[in-house]
């Protein structure tokens, strides 16, 4: 990545784990961004993440933190419910939005956002951090220079025990479940493989008493006889969250697709006569990484994170699988 690039100043709306533990930490280590302020409704809570950022200003209100005129970007830390309607808003006040996934709950949410991110002439992204590793970027190019020939066949899965009926995870009211919070990166995986979003599908789900989707397993078509595989659960053990792509000439095996942490990846090759090639790529922290891309985007150069286009044909899929919340 350049250096050549100004360092976005981020506000952060909300004081979720993955933003204290995750993003938080990431934008200190990224030429790219700067920590300038967190939003959380419990004031111990702010200043808490903006001890720990080192950020000049903790505020106890999401607007008073967009109307901050030193803030050029919005990272949305929170529930799924929440999304839409704070990514508009950020929009509203001329910020770019890095949004966590999913974006939005449907896909008319999406479109909305679609629409208003052309009318504020804004960069919106949906938080993929997994992309940004080196080891999905080789099974991409992997598929581009045709060593599986020609794709037919994509599996997926992620899962992981989720027993807290208080998570907020498990709540209809917060665009909860697992198809949501799971389901969205098996998905965009599958369609960035395919290079297009399925035209037909179906799933089975399993619902919680309050509605809440808790495991689905499901099909998507995406035409010339190529089809997705994808499990996704919060009442199975946890899983490798792993990605096979089969074709007429081998196949691809990523064994920690969505979750390889900061750790080195490995990508298995099996040839179409048995032949066994593993390739190990080096580690990197994605959400850093996923911060340098987004300012790439913001710049109009290249990078990895979706399109707009690309979120609504995830939520497309998911709704195909029997998917949004309860």
């Amino acid at each position: 990545m350049t250096n050549h690039m100004p360092p976005l100043r981020w506000g952060v709306l909300g004081g979720a784990r993955i933003a204290e533990h995750f993003t938080l930490p990431a934008m200190a280590t990224s030429p790219h961004a700067v920590a300038h302020a967190v939003a959380s409704r419990r004031a111990a809570a702010a200043q808490r993440l903006a001890d720990r950022a080192g950020t000049a200003r903790a505020y106890t209100t999401y607007q008073d933190l967009l109307e901050d005129p030193a803030v050029d970007a919005v990272y949305i830390a929170l529930p799924n419910s929440l999304h839409t309607s704070w990514t508009l808003a950020a929009l509203a006040v001329g910020k770019h939005v890095l949004c966590e996934k999913p974006l939005a709950t449907t896909v008319d949410d999406v479109h909305r956002i679609a629409a208003a991110a052309r009318e504020a002439d804004r960069t919106v992204a949906e938080a993929f951090m997994y992309r940004t590793h080196p080891q999905f970027a080789a099974l991409l190019q992997g598929i581009r220079d045709g060593v599986i020939g020609e794709v037919h066949n994509v599996e997926a899965t992620l899962s992981f025990t989720l027993d807290d009926p208080d998570d907020i995870r498990m709540s209809p009211d917060l665009g909860g479940g697992s198809l949501l919070d799971l389901g969205c990166y098996l998905v965009d995986a599958a369609n960035q493989v395919f290079g297009r979003g399925p035209h037909a599908g179906a799933g089975t789900v399993h619902r919680e008493d309050n509605g809440v989707i808790v495991h689905t397993a499901g099909a998507l078509d995406y035409g010339r006889g190529s089809a997705a595989l994808l499990s996704t659960s919060f009442l199975l053990p946890w899983y490798e969250s792993r990605l096979t792509v089969r074709g007429d000439k081998g196949s691809l095996v990523l064994d920690h697709c969505f979750n390889p942490g900061t750790g080195d990846g490995h990508l298995l090759r099996t040839s179409a006569t048995g032949e066994r090639f593993r390739v190990t790529h080096p580690g990197l922290d994605m959400y850093a990484a996923m911060f340098d891309h987004f300012a790439r985007a913001v710049a109009g150069r290249p990078h990895v994170l979706p399109s707009l286009e690309s979120s609504a044909q995830v939520q497309e899929a998911l709704s195909l699988l029997g998917g949004g919340p309860a």
